[in-house]
């Protein structure tokens, strides 16, 4: 009890420095999603009004804002600052719970705190940018990385209530759904979609609209007229911004001439295709991830090891991850400060690299990751080049790599040995050769 008691006071220490940290640097930011949207959709739905307008989100996720509506703006500032505060400090405390059980030798742990201190300044930039934009990404982050943590520890029930409210949160989670079916997580599977049902109508139950259709109602409506994965934005975010780094917006600036108002130096298309060609590229990118995603989850246990053995923890992180890269990039519309549940990706490939074996594809993806974490930041390469390694989805592409990591770290075996056919018809008839030799 007084080493729990310890461990708990100093999450709770690194909660307030972190918060205090943090408040200088955001405090004073003018324009961020909570001044600009959050505060007043969540005032909407607290009087009973039409929420939408610039909120296209699920009314659930106006919920942790409502409290804020009551409170002097700065004071609504610092509050929600303290909630990103504790969200990151939960995400590494369940990011602890997963790789460093107390089970590990000295040796084990300190190769993954060092793994996890890569995957740290790796995704630094992937992290800081929902605190940039004071915006609702650690919610589902974390929500989705408890998911993963309770699935490792065989709780179904709760893992799949905490897959569900990430899939109210921002509905991409919803991915996991198909993942939970295809490994007869039959528990886990029915309480994500009762928990994410049960929050999708609790706004409508806590706030009652005056007039008209419910807030869900609403939403589902216009999430039917943006919701296209083959359009860029969506069908209602714009078609050509930097901004956007989901598959259908990149292959979108790729393929369609640069507007000029978007004052890039040079043009960025590599190619002009007409609106049905580009419809199939997208249709086929997106297929390769899902493709991807399917190899994860399907590739044998076996492969799936580390130096403890069947890590069902590390197995979850490492399915966890590739879909979360899937909701990145497959989603209609993805800002740039969405993607801290690639995070997950690098820390599972790190993990294999520096625990398992060094495996040479892991490692160049992880080189990948590095240069476009560290070397595409605004204070690195400059507004222009930055916007322009935006254009060429530089965001997006992490996440492409974190997936192929993913898929990677699935499919190798720790001893690095050949899975083909013939070399295991080759494994068991030389044990049986050298008995017989010995014996003659």
């Amino acid at each position: 009890m007084g080493e729990r008691r310890r461990s708990f006071g100093t999450w709770c220490l690194a909660f307030v420095v972190l918060w205090g940290v943090m408040i200088p640097i955001f405090a004073l930011r003018e324009s961020t999603e909570l001044t600009v949207c959050y505060l007043e959709a969540a005032r909407r739905l607290r009087d009973g009004e039409a929420m939408f307008g610039n909120w296209v989100y699920p009314p659930v996720l106006a919920l942790p804002v409502v409290p804020l509506t009551w409170l002097p703006l700065v004071v609504a500032r610092l509050t929600w600052i303290g909630i990103q505060a504790a969200l990151l400090t939960g995400m590494a405390w369940m990011t602890s719970q997963i790789v460093l059980p107390s089970s590990l030798d000295p040796f084990q742990r300190r190769t993954r705190l060092m793994a996890i201190a890569v995957a740290v300044i790796i995704s630094f930039k992937h992290l800081i940018s929902p605190l940039e934009n004071q915006s609702h990404d650690l919610l589902v982050a974390a929500a989705t990385l408890a998911g993963i943590l309770l699935g490792g520890r065989r709780r179904e029930a709760w893992a799949g209530a905490a897959l569900g409210a990430a899939a109210a949160l921002k509905v991409m989670p919803i991915l996991f759904l198909p993942v939970l079916l295809i490994q007869r997580r039959w528990r886990a599977a029915l309480a994500m979609i009762g928990t994410g049902a049960a929050l999708s109508l609790l706004p409508d139950l806590l706030f009652p609209i005056h007039s008209g259709p419910t807030q869900l109602e609403r939403w589902v409506r216009l999430a039917l007229h943006a919701s296209d994965p083959s359009v860029a934005g969506g069908g209602l975010w714009p078609k050509w911004s930097v901004l956007s780094q989901n598959l259908s917006s990149l292959v979108t600036r790729l393929t369609t001439p640069t507007p000029p108002e978007v004052g890039l130096p040079f043009d960025v298309p590599l190619i002009l295709l007409s609106p049905e060609v580009r419809r199939l590229a997208v249709a086929g990118a997106q297929s390769l991830v899902l493709l991807l995603v399917g190899a994860t989850v399907l590739a044998p246990r076996r492969h799936v090891l580390t130096s403890r053995g069947d890590d069902l923890p590390f197995r979850r992180l490492v399915e966890g991850a590739a879909v979360a890269c899937a909701m990145v990039l497959i989603a209609p519309h993805s800002s740039k400060y969405h993607f801290a549940v690639v995070s997950f990706a690098v820390l599972a490939c790190a993990i294999d690299f520096m625990e398992r074996r060094r495996d040479p594809l892991v490692g160049l993806l992880l080189g990948g990751l590095l240069a476009l974490g560290l070397f595409t930041g605004r204070s690195v390469v400059g507004n222009t080049a930055a916007d322009l390694m935006l254009a060429y989805g530089s965001v997006c592409l992490s996440a492409v790599l974190g997936l192929c990591g993913c898929t990677r770290v699935a499919w190798i075996r720790p001893d690095g040995g050949d899975e083909s056919p013939g070399a295991q018809v080759h494994a068991h008839v030389a044990p049986t050769l050298s008995t017989e030799a010995e014996s003659s």
